[in-house]
Order: C-alpha cells, then sequence, then structure tokens
C-alpha cells in the first residue's frame, strides 16, 4: 500500500480540530472512507512500553489499551475527563490499598487473533517493571517509577483476573494506569507477537487490541491504519484508514490543510487560527493539562539566587505573548498545577506580575545591577510545543529589558530531548518543556530529586516530603491538598516558571464530524466520521 494512494483517497478539504458541539453535523455517523492527519512532530516507536511523546502516544493508544483510560469522547470543558474501564470492566481496592483487583474483559483477541487475558497483562508489566523477566526491556526503565510506582507483586489467579500488589500505599495506582502523557504507556500488546519479534523490533510489527492495525509506516513521514473489523467496542471505529503524516513545520502544515492534503491538523500557529476559522475551516480548542514552562539551573550562578529566579519571572510578559504572539490560542500560567487538574485552586493569584522595574531592583539587591549572560536552550518543535522559537524569542526580548542578555540554542526534538533529559550543564542557564497532567501525580517529574526528567536537578528535601505525603494521602482532599503546596512552594522557590498553557488548537474541514477537543493531551479518533 503506497501513501500516495491513501492520500488520494482523503478528501480535498482540510484538517481542523472541533469539539463535540464545534459544528452542525449529520445526526447519524456514516462508516467508511479515509482520515489523514497533519501530526506537529515526530511520530516515535510504535511500542508503547517506551513510546517518548505525546505524538507517539496519539498514535499508539489507537493500537494499544490499557485496563483502564481517561474517557476521551467526553467533552469536559476543562475538567478531568473520567476514568472509565477499557480492557478491564471493573476492579477493586483493599482496605489498606495496597491490592488493586482488576476484572477483565471477555471474548477480547489480540489482531493476530490470540487472546487477550490475565497472562497477557502480566507479560506486559513484567517487560517494563521485571529486570529478571525474559522479555524486560532495558529502555522502558525509567517507568516503574511513573507508571508502577511501589509495585511489588503482580499475577493472574485466573484468566480474567489481574491483581497487583503494592509495598506502599500510592493513591494514585489506577489513575496512573489511565494517565496518556509519556513515559511509556501502560497498555497491553500480544505476548506471541513480542516473543515473535523481540524489544527490537515489536515497534515494527505493533499487534494490540485496539480500533486500528498499522499497514504501513515509513519513520519519518507516516504512519498508515486501517480499522480493526473485530474490534470488541463496536461500533467503532467509524473510519476505514487512518493516517498520521508527520510536517513539522507549521506553515506546510496549514498550507496541506488548506490544499486538501490532510483533513485535520495538529497544533494550528496563532497566526492561521482567525484565517482558517474565516475560510470556513474548524478550529476548536479546550483548556489542557498542558504547561508550557521554564527551568532555572539553582545549582549556578546566579540562578542559586532566589531573587534572580523570581526577577527572571517579573520580567516575562506572559499576558502579553498570549495575547500578541499567540492569538489568545493559550493562557497565560504561574501554577505547576494545571487549570485542568483536580488541585487547581481559582482562588490563587499570579505571584509575579510582569514589572521588569521590580525585576531590575531584585537583580540589583542579587548582585546585578547590570545584568548578566547566559544560555538557554530550546527545541524547534516538539509534542505539545507551540511555536517555541518564537515564544524563546519572546522571552530573550524581555530578560534583554532588565539587563539578561541570553544566548538562544536551539535542537531538533530528539536531540533536545536526549540532552534534556540528561540535565543542564553549568553554562546553560535554564531550558524549556512542555508538560502537565489531569492527574497531580506528575508533579514527581520535574521535583522529585532523583527525577531524571528534573532537568534543574532540583534537590529540596522539603519538596521531596511533600511529594511521598501526596501520593500516600488517604483521601482525594488530602491529596489537592498537598499538590497545592507543592505548587505553591514552587511558586515561592521559583524553581520553574510556568509561562503559558496551550489551548491545544486543532483545525479540521468540515467534511470531518464526532472528534471532541477532550481536555487532555490525546484525542478519541474511534468516533470521528466524515461526509465525502
Amino acid at each position: 500500500m503506497k501513501f500516495g494512494r491513501l492520500i488520494g483517497r482523503a478528501g480535498l478539504l482540510g484538517l481542523m480540530i472541533l469539539s463535540a458541539a464545534a459544528a452542525a453535523a449529520p445526526a447519524t455517523p456514516v462508516p467508511g472512507g479515509t482520515l489523514v492527519v497533519g501530526a506537529e512532530t515526530e511520530l516515535g516507536t510504535r511500542d508503547p512500553a517506551i513510546s517518548e511523546s505525546g505524538a507517539a502516544a496519539r498514535v499508539n493508544q489507537l493500537i494499544f489499551e490499557g485496563l483502564v483510560a481517561r474517557d476521551l469522547k467526553a467533552d469536559t470543558k476543562g475538567a478531568p475527563p473520567p476514568v472509565v474501564a477499557k480492557l478491564a470492566t471493573s476492579w477493586d481496592v483493599s482496605a489498606d490499598q495496597l491490592t488493586y483487583t482488576f476484572h477483565l474483559r471477555k471474548n477480547v483477541k489480540f489482531t493476530d487473533g490470540t487472546p487477550f487475558n490475565a497472562q497477557a497483562v502480566v507479560f506486559n508489566v513484567r517487560r517494563v517493571w521485571d529486570p529478571s523477566f525474559q522479555y524486560f526491556t532495558k529502555r522502558a526503565a525509567g517507568i516503574p517509577p511513573f507508571r508502577y510506582l511501589y509495585l511489588k507483586d503482580v499475577k493472574a489467579t485466573d484468566d480474567n483476573t489481574v491483581v497487583f500488589t503494592l509495598s506502599k500505599k500510592n493513591s494514585f495506582f489506577v489513575y496512573q494506569l489511565a494517565e496518556s502523557a509519556s513515559p511509556g504507556l501502560p497498555t497491553i500488546g500480544s505476548p506471541t507477537a513480542i516473543a515473535k519479534y523481540g524489544n527490537d523490533d515489536f515497534g515494527n510489527h505493533p499487534v494490540g487490541t485496539g480500533p486500528f492495525i498499522v499497514t504501513e509506516q515509513v519513520k519519518g513521514q507516516y504512519v498508515a491504519m486501517k480499522r480493526n473489523p473485530d474490534y470488541w467496542n463496536k461500533p467503532y471505529p467509524y473510519v476505514d484508514q487512518l493516517i498520521f503524516r508527520q510536517i513539522p513545520d507549521p506553515l506546510t502544515r496549514v498550507n496541506a490543510l488548506r490544499a486538501g492534503e490532510v483533513d485535520m491538523i495538529v497544533s494550528v500557529p496563532p497566526n492561521d487560527v482567525a484565517p482558517l476559522r474565516k475560510d470556513q475551516f474548524i478550529v476548536a480548542t479546550n483548556p489542557l493539562p498542558h504547561i508550557w514552562y521554564l527551568t532555572l539551573n539553582v545549582h549556578a550562578k546566579p540562578f542559586d539566587d532566589v531573587r534572580v529566579r523570581r526577577a527572571v519571572a517579573m520580567a516575562i510578559d506572559k499576558d502579553g505573548m498570549a495575547r500578541e504572539l499567540l492569538r489568545n490560542t493559550a493562557a497565560p500560567a504561574f501554577s505547576m498545577v494545571s487549570r485542568t487538574s483536580p488541585a487547581w485552586d481559582p482562588n490563587w493569584k499570579p505571584p509575579y506580575p510582569y514589572d521588569p522595574v521590580g525585576a531590575k531592583k531584585l537583580l540589583a539587591d542579587a548582585g546585578y545591577p547590570n545584568g548578566f549572560s547566559t544560555i538557554y536552550e530550546e527545541a524547534t518543535s516538539g509534542s505539545g510545543e507551540m511555536i517555541p522559537v518564537p515564544m524563546a524569542e519572546w522571552i530573550q526580548r524581555d530578560l534583554a529589558k532588565i539587563g539578561i542578555k541570553v544566548a538562544l540554542k536551539t535542537y531538533e526534538w530528539n536531540t533536545y530531548l536526549g540532552r534534556w533529559l540528561n540535565g543542564m550543564g553549568p553554562d546553560v542557564g535554564m531550558d524549556q518543556q512542555s508538560w502537565g497532567s489531569n492527574s497531580d501525580f506528575w508533579l514527581q517529574q520535574p521535583f522529585r530529586s532523583t527525577s531524571k526528567p528534573n532537568s534543574g536537578r532540583i534537590n529540596d528535601p522539603q519538596m521531596d516530603g511533600l511529594l511521598d505525603q501526596m501520593v500516600a494521602a488517604d483521601s482525594d482532599s488530602q491529596r489537592v491538598g498537598f499538590a497545592r503546596k507543592i505548587a505553591e512552594r514552587n511558586m515561592s522557590e521559583v524553581y520553574h516558571i510556568p509561562i503559558v498553557s496551550d489551548l491545544g488548537a486543532f483545525a479540521m474541514s468540515q467534511k470531518v464530524h464526532g472528534f471532541v477537543r477532550a481536555s487532555d493531551w490525546l484525542e478519541d479518533y474511534t468516533n470521528i466520521w466524515i461526509t465525502q
């Protein structure tokens, strides 16, 4: 199957993002047809265990499924989508919150014809959690603290029951099984296929229980999929074929939509939102668990001084960036707890309003009346990155106004990720990332002293203690309280500077129906249908 032929069948109109009520659609879905989506960056591997980005997860969640998931068909208008059963039908939690028993969906098969069962679940968990397991993949070594924190044992008590036993309480356990943001996806692949192809080659021969089956993939170009005719959750999916094209350049992505080469595009450039709407394309947004933030190198001068860090926060005109550069496709941010999180406090006020005069005074108090020079590392594009270089240049200009001379160094996304995960060197003053989650467990990533995504190598015993208390919380209200304290400590210490929260603009043609811009990193493509 050649990609050019698939594109030819995709239709004549371009990409759009739509919410549940974004456009009037015929009442009854019409099955069939091909949907082509223009993706914003490299689509990554099809092995979900080592899925490394939101763009990769967007594709992989259509091939593989987990025990539970967020309901991405629900337009919650900024509230977290609810966690619902997927390959499990229900689950029980012991009184001490150390044992989780999942009851599995029956009569489900992988797309290679082998049965989905409890043994398959155990196989997949051990593949990323148990170094003694024959099929353990070393590339997933960083996954367990994120997905399976405190897991002590996992076993199948019969074909339809899986029991997880924890050594310590993890109040986020189920939420992390539903978490769509990387690293890794806690989804289930065919043990037969993994054994046949091995860890190194399974991504080239992916087999799951999901609504789509990969028919062709060309690294750096596209992934083509067809409808799974035996999918357990009928009548989904509606489209016969789904193609993700990799189009990192924003202008090229928009032009592909306008030319009818794609039906939908991810991450609409801010300047194109109004023109696309004027030309009858649908553009949909929703608050997301997405925070575009700076990390400051607290181990290197001058950022070891909290007054300098606060000065930087005060010097950046976030409202202006959101309004003028991003054209209101993002909202100003000031908390590492997202607006879609249960822990978001509507009574919070921005701790460091834009105040360049006050920022210069803080710099002088810290011993830098004439400012200083520093290096800022940034990606040129990437998962959730909006328009990172113009945003970085905006920050560069703002900091120049208070005497901070910023040398901006940019890298291709995968190269940047490698540098970011290795942590900032002593010559680098700040870097940037786009992350966040509907589960406040994610706060472990930027703040935990032992976390690899803690690129500033923050080592704050008080923060570690708050993280421990949040994970061990006895109730939702306790968990929310600790998450708020973590966010508030960052507001005080300014380890990270949240800049904006993306509203996740998608754009699509009038022939695309049923798409929901969920308040999550991912979207559901099973309920999309198209008219010719």
